[in-house]
């Protein structure tokens, strides 16, 4: 199987080239051939570095060219349009890359707008095989009136932008022109998605008609081995983070499915020595998404770090072994996945999770720490409470049932179902179903 994975975003921050690492890792030990093509490479560069995949990279810009894109990416709106660059140039490529078929698969990982640039093109073309990863659902519907009152309140064009494209593309001309684009592109060409949740599929299933009915396949994210252990102790002096104490870590960025907010008011009137850690690389938001203004807006700074920086996958274990337990705080309408839990299980440390969606269900499922209603800072802290009044007895049954999540979700199994969805489109009768099934 020869596999052409597509990531234009791999050279982003906050982006998940560490994912696209474990999935084509992941398939080449399944016996699988990768291609790796990305627009400009990927952090750490570990796709040339270790060679285990193949690497196309089309920009491969000096320091000075990437230091200049790096501050033009700082702005919403450029950023915005960089991306849809980067997707066009790279799902371009990769179309050409493959005009003799010699890959058997095109998989687009990452993408945006996630289907109309790939889904556009291949209006024009036949005969290819196109998978894409899904993270997101549909756009929520949004009232425009409001767009146009905040955007004249705050005078930020970006909001203006949003509004205008929002409304082309999901107006009643702009559904059904795009739907014209994708049936056509689907009808030519064999096309299935691929997300990690059941209710990212459910909640395509009615979108735009039904364009996509029957066209997403949901393959849980796996979870990765346990390395060396690393001491808690260890884990903080290596961090220079305080050696008492209980640390609540958060990871990863402030993405707005993240309710931070809940998170700060619940630690309101606990004791000091109770820490919030948040890790990872911050993106802008507003105040509720922002835990250095949220800290200094509940007078939390005092047990509050906040580390905004790139995580290594190898540096991961620092954090996870240096926290007491992680939170996983996420609002009502959350369905995507939490990669977060994973890493949880694989370093076995308890988890205080909103009772959401995929997440929320496999806390209860597989007894990983305890849930709480989300939005609710009350139930967090009758959660956070719940933890820390646990037994040891209870703790090392979390750290069982974190090997047992593990053995319900290795990478191989992730390997397999997506060797399974590739084998699909190769057997079906061009429109991703396989000749005889209903």
């Amino acid at each position: 199987m020869r596999v052409l994975f597509v990531e234009p975003f791999g050279h982003r921050e906050g982006h998940p080239s560490f994912e696209s690492r474990r999935v084509s890792y992941a398939l080449v030990d399944a016996g699988a051939e990768i291609t790796l093509l990305t627009f400009m490479g990927v952090h750490g560069d570990w796709a040339d570095t270790e060679g285990k995949v193949a690497h196309v990279a089309l920009f491969r810009p000096r320091r000075s060219a990437r230091a200049y894109y790096k501050y033009l990416d700082r702005f919403p709106i450029v950023r915005s349009l960089l991306k849809i660059l980067e997707t066009s140039l790279s799902v371009s490529f990769a179309l050409w890359k493959n005009r003799k078929s010699q890959y058997d698969v095109i998989h687009i990982f990452d993408s945006e707008p996630v289907f109309f640039v790939s889904l556009a093109l291949g209006f024009f073309l036949s005969g290819y095989n196109i998978v894409f990863t899904v993270y997101n659902p549909p756009p929520p519907q949004e009232n425009w009136r409001e767009n146009v009152k905040e955007f004249l309140r705050t005078r930020k064009w970006r909001i203006l932008l949003h509004t205008l494209a929002y409304q082309l593309g999901e107006s009643d001309v702009g559904t059904r022109l795009r739907s014209l684009i994708y049936r056509r592109a689907m009808k030519r060409n064999n096309v299935l998605h691929i997300c990690h949740t059941e209710e990212l599929v459910q909640s395509y299933a009615s979108y735009m008609g039904g364009v996509f009915r029957g066209r997403f396949v949901c393959i849980p994210l796996g979870v990765e081995r346990p390395g060396p252990e690393v001491s808690k102790q260890s884990a903080r002096r290596h961090l220079a983070i305080p050696a008492r104490g209980k640390i609540f870590l958060t990871f990863g960025n402030n993405h707005p499915g993240k309710d931070f907010e809940a998170i700060f008011q619940a630690f309101q009137g606990l004791p000091r020595d109770l820490i919030i850690f948040q890790a990872g690389k911050l993106g802008t938001a507003s105040e509720e998404g922002d835990p250095v203004r949220l800290a200094r807006k509940y007078s939390a700074c005092d047990n509050t770090i906040v580390m905004d920086v790139f995580v290594p996958e190898k540096d991961k274990v620092y954090y996870f072994s240096a926290a007491d337990a992680i939170i996983l705080s996420y609002k009502k309408n959350f369905i995507q996945s939490a990669s977060i839990i994973n890493d949880a299980a694989r370093f076995s440390v308890p988890v205080i999770a909103s009772a959401v969606g995929q997440v929320g269900t496999f806390v209860r499922t597989y007894g990983l720490g305890v849930t709480f209603v989300p939005e609710d800072p009350r139930s967090l802290r009758e959660g956070i409470l719940k933890l820390l009044s646990m037994s040891e007895r209870e703790r090392e049954a979390i750290r069982r049932n974190s090997a047992r999540f593990r053995e319900a979700y290795p990478w191989d199994r992730n390997a397999r179902d997506h060797l399974g969805v590739y084998n699909r489109l190769l057997e079906s009768d061009g429109n991703g179903v396989r000749s005889g099934d209903s």
